[in-house]
Parts: structure tokens; sequence; C-alpha cells
């Protein structure tokens, strides 16, 4: 075994070159903490590890708040990449505290998401809230067990035999050598390996591996569900009270082609269900506006300026010119980019980027709904044959799930799809199959 793993976060003061020197191999600092918090060190560090040849990886501090918040938090400010390393760190919080079955949420999203499982890290919850249990799901997850003991004893065997990693110290109690040189009160780490066995198995979970089982299961069959939440109980219902549309999941996944009115039918019903799910009140309040504030009755919109956004960063294909860089689900972040190109924005954003730009589906689904009536150039096209490029695309089915949930026509589509912008540079002008989907158009005209 070796100890050669740190943990850190921003209060922690970090020399990498002096870690490196020290014989350290590994970081995992700390991404986000909730639904809201970023550590604000954590990508310009992520950089300066690297450069020095340490390997990286990441971890999400639990809360007790809603879950799919959490995922999408640490997700859009960490961004993983395949060679980095995630993981649940769920342990005691300020607030109310992450329970059993949302640690298992949490995980699955994760796994739906990135197609590998989080390390889960842990203690005395951990140990209380497992038990003697044998859990399915997190059975996944390698075990990053905290224990400031001689030795790792307590780890829940019936779900785990042993511990990939394991705290022993956070620099202040537990075994000798507790400090790190070049990272002042870090929190090591040993690994049950070789030095080798660390760099080649790195980040210790990877694409493919550990198909979910049982209860995984479950979770990800309902994950992948026409329904645009990610439901969290047995009957399909989320705890903010939306619910999987069985009509619309039957009618894609069975049974005849629907027509385009139908689907159109379908798509404003579950737009309609998921923007009261996650927004509540508020999806009526949601509108495009100008950015300079005026109240006019017709938005301004220029396409030259948004297309001249979207083709130049396809072109050199990749990123954006903000300072977040990529999200990983950024088709709604690349799309209110280009509108704000032309000078639009949205009134009321729930999530913003640093520009200031919305970043949530959602939010500019509505907004784009109730600017239809608002304005005299901004309506919703229902005729395919119609449609054109620079017309903006909400596929409805798809809102939840790892897909293009918002994108700007590169041309005129069809039932089947065609061709869009979007998602920075993964849909440059390229065909989108949207056969069977339920989605929506509107135009600024």
């Amino acid at each position: 075994m070796i100890n050669t793993v740190v943990d850190t976060y921003h209060r922690n003061t970090i020399d990498f070159a002096q870690l490196r020197a020290g014989g350290i191999v590994a970081v995992i600092h700390k991404g986000t903490q909730g639904t809201s918090f970023r550590d604000p060190t954590y990508q310009a560090r992520k950089m300066q590890a690297k450069e020095v040849g340490l390997l990286w990886g990441s971890y999400h501090f639990s809360t007790g708040e809603e879950v799919p918040g959490q995922v999408e938090n640490f997700l859009m400010h960490v961004d993983p990449q395949d060679d980095e390393l995630v993981a649940l760190d769920w342990e005691s919080s300020d607030g109310p505290d992450m329970t059993l079955d949302q640690a298992r949420e949490f995980v699955s999203l994760i796994h739906h998401e990135l197609g590998r499982w989080p390390l889960l890290y842990g203690g005395h919850l951990l140990r209380e809230s497992v038990g003697l249990l044998h859990d399915d799901v997190l059975a996944n997850c390698p075990l990053w067990y905290a224990r400031y003991s001689a030795s790792p004893i307590g780890i829940p065997i019936n779900t785990w035999k042993e511990c990939t990693l394991w705290q022993y110290t956070d620099g202040d109690h537990g075994p000798q050598p507790r400090e790190t040189l070049g990272a002042s009160g870090a929190d090591r780490n040993i690994y049950f390996g070789t030095e080798d066995d660390l760099r080649t198995s790195w980040p210790l979970t990877h694409r493919g591996q550990n198909t979910p089982q049982g209860q995984a299961l479950k979770v990800l069959t309902r994950l992948n569900r026409l329904n645009p939440a990610w439901p969290t109980r047995e009957d399909g219902q989320r705890r903010t009270g939306s619910f999987v549309n069985e009509e619309a999941e039957s009618a894609v996944d069975s049974g005849p082609r629907l027509k385009l009115d139908q689907r159109c039918a379908l798509a404003e019903e579950s737009l309609e269900k998921i923007l009261s799910a996650e927004l509540g009140a508020k999806a009526s309040t949601l509108y495009l506006i100008p950015q300079d504030g005026s109240s006019p009755s017709k938005l301004p919109f220029n396409w030259l300026a948004a297309k001249n956004y979207y083709s130049s960063y396809c072109s050199i294909g990749d990123g954006n010119d903000c300072p977040d860089g990529d999200f990983p689900l950024d088709c709604t972040h690349f799309v209110c980019h280009g509108l704000s190109k032309t000078k639009i924005l949205v009134n009321l954003p729930t999530a913003t980027c640093q520009n200031g730009v919305c970043i949530r589906v959602a939010d500019l689904a509505a907004a784009f709904k109730n600017s239809v009536g608002k304005y005299t150039n901004v309506r919703r096209i229902d005729d395919l044959s119609t449609t054109r490029e620079g017309d903006f695309c909400f596929v409805v089915s798809w809102f939840g799930l790892s897909k293009d949930h918002a994108m700007v026509l590169a041309d005129t589509i069809s039932e089947s799809g065609g061709k869009v912008f979007g998602h920075t540079n993964s849909r440059c002008g390229e065909k989108v199959d949207l056969t069977d989907q339920n989605f929506l158009i509107y135009r600024i005209e």
C-alpha cells in the first residue's frame, strides 16, 4: 500500500510542485457542495496540478438538498474528464444530511451522465446508514473510507469487502504521518496497491464497468423514460411533483408513429408539466427581453449576429467566450450566448454563467413559450415545411437526459430531424435524428 493521495479544498494552502516533490501522486479536490456552492479555486488548481504531473480528481460535498440540483451543480462546475476521478463525499453537513436514498440517487445519476460510477467517501454517516445491508446500488462505487484509527475498521462488509482508499488522517487526528509538505491541513489517504497500480487504474472507475444491477437498474430505467425530470420514487413521481408522462412514453416507445400535430400536442403538454414541476409559479414570469431593458412590442433580433457566434465557435472546434468555459450539458448555455450577441436575454433566470447568461433549459423554454403573444415577432412553428435556419428547437422528450435539449436550426427540418447548431462544438450543422421525438419550434422574426 502507498501513502500518496491527498484531498484538499479552497481553504488549504497548496504548492503543487512541493506536493509532487514530496512524493504525492494524486490530488482529489473539492468541487462543489449542495446545489449552489462552487469551490472558487478549483479550475486554477486543476491546471496547476496537472502541469506538474499529478493525477487529479474531484469530490462533491453532500447535503440534504434535492439531488438533481446537486448533480447539476457538480457536473457543470467540475466538468470531469475521463482521466479524472469523481467522488461523492457523504458525511454530515451543516444542515440536513444526505439520506441513504439520496446517496443512491446521486451515484446513479452520475453513472447515467458520465457512464461510470463515482467513488463513495464516508465514515460515521456511511457506516450507520448502510449498516449490515447489502446495497446493490452503492456496491457499484469503490469505497473511499474515513477512519482515523490504526486500521480501517468498521467497513460495512456486506456491501464492500475492503476499501479502495483509506483516509486515515485529517492532518490533526489519526496515525502518523499527518502533515503534508506543500499542502497545509490536507487529508491524507492510503491506496491499497503500488504506485504503478494507482497510475494504471486511475481514475479508479471507468466507462462500462460495473453494469448496474438490482435497485440501480430500476433507477436507471426510470431515468431513461420520457419524463424530463429525474424521478425519485418507485411510483415514478418526483418530490417536486412532476411525473412520468405515460401517454407520451407509450406513444414513442411502442405502437404507430405519431403525426406531427400529435407530437407537438404531447410536447406542449409535457413542457407545461416540466415547467410547473421545475419552476413552480416562476414559470409564468420568464420572458425573453432586450438587453437594454426596454419594453418594445417587437423583440429586436439579428440572426446574422447570432449565427456568426455559433459558426465561429463551431469552426474552431472548441469552447465559447464565457469565463466559465463549457458545461457538461452545455446546449442551453451555448444557445443563450448566441442570443446575447443579438442583445436578447432571459429576464429572471434561476441560474446563470459568469456572463449573466441563462444556463437552464427550463428557464429558456419558459421564456420562449411566454414570449409568444408578448411580442409580435415571436411565434411557435407547427408546420415543419416552413422551418428555416435560425429557428429555435426544444426537444421536450430529451429534457433531463444527456441530450441536446435546446438547439438552433441550421436548415429546414423534417419529422426525422435536420441540421442544427448546439452543444458548443459538437453540433456544428450536423444532422440530429428527431424521429418520434416530441419537440417544439419557436421563431423570432
